[in-house]
């Protein structure tokens, strides 16, 4: 990876579709802050590859992401000097994290709850809740069978322990909370791995999306996506997620 985006490629054309995912989740995510002007903080709980903080950060939020693992940090930083961003990062404990109540507009963890008991998702949430001055995203991958990302998660999925995301938000304290899905598509070689729902999903409402995504196409997918239901989100998107009010 490192190698290539040396050499001048980009991650649109290495990964269209995890760019087309998480620019899906920066987009959102400006919307909800200032009315889409791109003012605002953002931390990402777990942040991995962080993906979605450098997309964010190239719309304007002010990112950092927090996560345990050196070799995702390292990995954040490599991408970090391929956008070009200005996204923080630090090797810190989700569980006690180093800021002060109400430090950044919207916090969120993807990926990252499933892995914990419930009693250790209710203390992360809670904790992403003090550190959160607006708004909390609690995000697991949709492990339905006929979620767009089954073809990818299928072969781990026991691994993962049940989350329930408004039960928890609920018992973590935040409040006007909105569930939905995100992340409908992807390419042709995933939509044909996955079930046969979503191959007729895909075929009978967006055949111009049964392609092998490049670059040039994110933009068409995106805009695919505004115009899916929640019902359709709910059912076929590689995210379910809940977002509260922290105050």
């Amino acid at each position: 990876m490192k190698a290539r985006l040396d050499a001048g490629e980009t991650m649109e054309s290495i990964f269209p579709v995890k760019v087309y995912r998480q620019r899906l989740h920066a987009l959102g995510m400006q919307a909800r802050l200032v009315g889409g002007t791109g003012r605002g903080s953002v931390l990402e709980v777990g942040c991995g590859g962080s993906l979605v903080l450098h997309e964010a950060a190239k719309l304007g939020l002010r990112c950092h992401g927090v996560d345990m693992n050196p070799e995702m940090l390292e990995y954040g930083r490599t991408l970090k000097a391929a956008y070009g961003s200005d996204v923080e990062f630090s090797q810190d404990d989700a569980f006690a994290l180093p800021f002060a109540d109400r430090s950044f507009d919207i916090v969120f963890s993807v990926g990252m709850l499933e892995q914990y008991s419930p009693e250790d998702q209710l203390r992360l949430v809670r904790e992403c809740k003090r550190v959160a001055n607006r708004f909390v995203y609690i995000e697991v991958p949709n492990e339905d069978e006929d979620a767009g990302i089954h073809h990818l998660i299928k072969d781990h999925e026991d691994s993962h322990l049940p989350t329930d995301l408004r039960a928890l938000a609920i018992e973590a304290g935040l409040t006007d909370l909105e569930l939905d899905g995100r992340a409908v598509f992807c390419s042709r070689a995933g939509t044909e791995k996955n079930s046969e729902s979503y191959q007729q999903f895909v075929r009978a409402g967006y055949p111009h999306l049964m392609k092998d995504m490049t670059a040039a196409d994110i933009d068409t997918f995106l805009a695919a996506e505004r115009t899916t239901t929640q019902a359709q989100r709910l059912k076929y998107g590689c995210i379910h997620y809940v977002v509260g009010r922290s105050r």
